[in-house]
């Protein structure tokens, strides 16, 4: 691709051999700067460049850049017990920039179909700053952990396919520590850690079928490092026996 070190070139998401990747101001408040976004194919060594995306409104905080991909289900595939199973032959995709300010949330979405941006708002009451961490696609839905001065924390779902800024509020989270949500096996999960005590509690939560609860799956302490903890280390856990270790970067 002809992209240099200096365009701030980074990935920002994947989907499985899908990467989207961005260059260009992705982190200054100058709304007038654009953001070019690319979607490559790591096996097949293709490339789209995306149009360059709208700029950024004045008083928006930097984006928060997904790839959201729509699930395909075939019905000639069988699993053996009567469901059709998932597939993705081809690829329909989405890329979402999620932007900011103060309670409200402006999407800019990116439609590989037509080729071309559009642009959606909604108010999203008491709403907090969303960490780039904390916000995920899964099966043609967008996520994140949704912080309300009323209601507590909870998890929030926008559809992308077709795109609805309606919001469904999934799995209550209230009585129980706030955590960083993640993917395993197709599964939502929640990684928490409990009170600021050392060693710390961490958990692993799942979400169940119906997506209105959570099940714990495994838990232990981790002895957290201290000030004198090096970056280049990588802190491990093992669940199963609650034990940690430090891996060298």
């Amino acid at each position: 691709m002809p992209i240099t070190a200096q365009l701030g070139f980074r990935v920002l998401d994947c989907f499985k051999d899908l990467f989207l990747c961005g260059y260009g101001d992705f982190d200054n408040d100058n709304h007038e700067l654009g953001r070019t976004y690319v979607v490559c194919n790591q096996f097949t060594k293709q490339w789209m460049a995306l149009p360059v995306a709208p700029a950024k409104e004045e008083g928006y905080e930097a984006p928060v850049s997904r790839l959201v991909c729509e699930p395909c289900i075939s019905s000639n595939l069988d699993l053996g017990d009567g469901e059709p199973a998932y597939v993705y032959s081809e690829y329909r995709f989405r890329v979402v920039c999620i932007y900011q300010h103060k309670t409200s949330i402006k999407l800019d979405v990116f439609c590989s179909e037509s080729g071309k941006w559009t642009n959606k708002a909604r108010a999203f009451h008491g709403c907090r700053k969303l960490p780039d961490h904390n916000v995920i696609s899964l099966n043609g839905e967008l996520l994140w952990f949704y912080a309300d001065a009323y209601f507590g924390t909870t998890l929030v779902a926008l559809n992308i396919f077709p795109l609805d800024l309606t919001p469904t509020y999934i799995g209550e989270f209230y009585d129980k520590p706030r955590g960083d949500i993640s993917v395993s096996q197709g599964a939502l999960h929640i990684i928490a850690l409990e009170g600021a005590t050392i060693p710390t509690r961490v958990s692993i939560w799942r979400l169940e079928e119906g997506r209105e609860s959570w099940k714990k799956q495994c838990e232990g302490l981790v002895e957290t490092p201290g000030c004198n903890y090096e970056p280049e280390h990588l802190r491990v856990l093992d669940l199963a026996s609650g034990e940690a270790r430090n891996c060298l970067l």
